[in-house]
């Protein structure tokens, strides 16, 4: 489990732990909630994953269905 300072911006303070080596294989909403060990899978959303969809860090599998029961979620190649 991450934890994350309340002080932090969200997605910086996970992009600098290793959310990146957790999300080198693509993982769920759940997969990603339990990760940081948060229950409320919409909270984790929107308060962690849309920023590092945002800033380019994540990227959906199934970008054409955004809210696929199927979707998952992947680490963007760093070049």
């Amino acid at each position: 489990v991450v934890e994350l300072t309340q002080d932090a911006d969200p997605a910086e303070e996970i992009h600098g732990r290793d959310l990146h080596s957790f999300c080198s294989i693509p993982r769920t909403r759940e997969e990603i909630a339990n990760y940081l060990g948060i229950s409320v899978s919409n909270y984790m959303m929107k308060k962690y994953v849309t920023p590092l969809l945002e800033n380019g860090t994540l990227r959906m599998t199934y970008p054409e269905k955004p809210r696929s029961k199927k979707q998952t979620y992947v680490i963007t190649a760093i070049e």
